[in-house]
Order: structure tokens, then C-alpha cells, then sequence
């Protein structure tokens, strides 16, 4: 019976445990030619604090090429530790070198302590010959193992999509199952795709087939836990123009 007790008090204390105590985790990253990304933490605790920013790519695996966090080169690095005053902020840009490469970044504490601590505002930015051409900020990715997103494709608009693991050092191989519906509810394409680490694409990279004009909403049912973002991009007179389309959570 005591085993028992121990048991169940264990599984409770992982159920009930806050979404935000995971690390805080963005499924979109990328830096290089043009690319950089800005983080601003926040110190909501009056006790200092110690973390790690993690860059990664595909399935965990190590960045490649250069990475620096304010100009302090972090190549062939997984992480970059950083520290917080009680009630301090920090502001860190990071930047690559003259290629563009994905992945997805983590934010962790150190051993005893929390994300719960911190506050984080994550910026993506684009510049041209140092002229800063867009900037979008994201909320962290949403952590589940069930999804739904609005899709809008047309010759102006695009809805793209990253998803990468939940655990820093899980490997598993597994499947999604993606259901897309038209704006009419009726189901317009289905897709089985294996889960193999970081991936980003546009949902006409996915459904390859698409009409010129679509819209409706896409289901992800996942066999494993993971991250998910979801990004509008848009045309304009001078460009385009991304902005973060946080997806709702899929209850099945």
C-alpha cells in the first residue's frame, strides 16, 4: 500500500505539474544571412537567477556554423549560460554568419531553478545590408500532442509551421497525423508524416496539391508530445510581412 501511495502521489505531481515549469521552448529559430533573433528575460523573483539559452537544430543535434550572443562567439557550443540579478533584465541578440539556418531555441534553468521565475519576450528579425527590413515577435510554442490552426493560402498569403521535439535529448521517431478541412468543414486533404526532429514549412510544402486559393483549418494529431508554432505570412507593397498565429489546443 505504501508503494502504492508513493506511486500515485509521483503521477499526480507530474499531472498537475505547470505547463510553463518545461523549459521554454520556440519550434521557429533562425539566424544567418539577415536572420537574427532578440530575447529579452526578466528576473520576476528577488534572488538571482541562472539559466542556459539552448540553439539547435533538426533533432537536437549541434548548430551548425557560427553562433554569438552579443557579439561573444558560442560556435560549436549547444548552449550559452547566462545569469540575472533579483528583479534584473538581460537583452540578447543572436546572430550567425552569411547563411540562413533553422532550428529551434530553448531557454532552461540551471538546476534549481525555474522558468516559472522569468518572463521572456522572443523577437525574430530580418534586415538587408544592416537596415532592419521586419521584426515579429512569438509567444513560446505551444506543447501538446493535439493541434488546430487556421490555414489561409492565396497568391498573397501563406501559413507556415514548425514543430520540434518536446524533451531536449528525446529521439523518437513517430507519426503525424495531419487532417486538413476547407472552410465548409468538409475534409480536404489527410497525411501521415514521420516526426524526425525540427522541420518548418509552409502548409502548401505539405499539401503540395493545394488549390491557388484555400482556406479552412488543419488538425495535427501527434503520437508523442511535442512543440508546435504557427506563422501568417503576407505580401505587401514592400515585401512581406510574418506575423505569430499562436494554434489551439486539439482534444480528442
Amino acid at each position: 500500500m505504501k508503494k502504492f501511495s508513493i506511486a500515485l502521489f509521483l503521477l499526480l505531481a507530474f499531472v498537475l505539474l505547470p505547463s510553463s515549469a518545461h523549459a521554454i521552448t520556440y519550434a521557429q529559430f533562425a539566424i544567418g544571412g539577415g536572420y537574427e533573433s532578440v530575447i529579452l528575460v526578466s528576473n520576476k523573483t528577488g534572488f538571482p537567477w541562472n539559466g542556459r539559452i539552448y540553439v539547435m537544430r533538426d533533432y537536437n543535434q549541434r548548430w551548425q556554423g557560427q553562433w554569438a550572443i552579443n557579439g561573444q562567439n558560442f560556435s560549436g557550443m549547444d548552449a550559452a549560460n547566462f545569469s540575472l540579478n533579483p528583479h534584473a533584465s538581460g537583452k540578447y541578440r543572436i546572430t550567425g554568419d552569411s547563411v540562413t539556418r533553422s532550428g529551434d531555441l530553448e531557454i532552461d534553468g540551471e538546476v534549481g531553478f525555474s522558468t516559472l521565475d522569468i518572463a521572456v519576450s522572443y523577437f525574430y528579425e530580418v534586415r538587408s545590408n544592416g537596415v532592419l527590413m521586419d521584426t515579429v515577435g512569438d509567444s513560446p510554442s505551444a506543447w501538446g500532442d493535439g493541434f488546430a490552426l487556421a490555414v489561409e493560402k492565396t497568391a498573397t498569403v501563406n501559413t507556415g509551421l514548425a514543430w520540434c521535439p518536446s524533451w531536449r535529448f528525446s529521439s523518437n521517431v513517430f507519426l503525424l497525423n495531419l487532417t486538413l478541412y476547407d472552410q465548409d468543414g468538409n475534409v480536404a486533404r489527410q497525411k501521415s508524416v514521420t516526426f524526425n526532429g525540427h522541420a518548418a514549412q509552409f502548409i502548401d510544402q505539405i499539401f503540395i496539391d493545394l488549390p491557388a486559393s484555400f482556406r479552412g483549418y488543419l488538425r495535427i494529431d501527434a503520437q508523442d508530445y511535442i512543440y508546435l508554432t504557427v506563422l501568417r505570412m503576407e505580401s505587401t507593397p514592400t515585401g512581406w510581412q510574418f506575423t505569430s498565429t499562436p494554434a489551439d489546443d486539439y482534444v480528442r
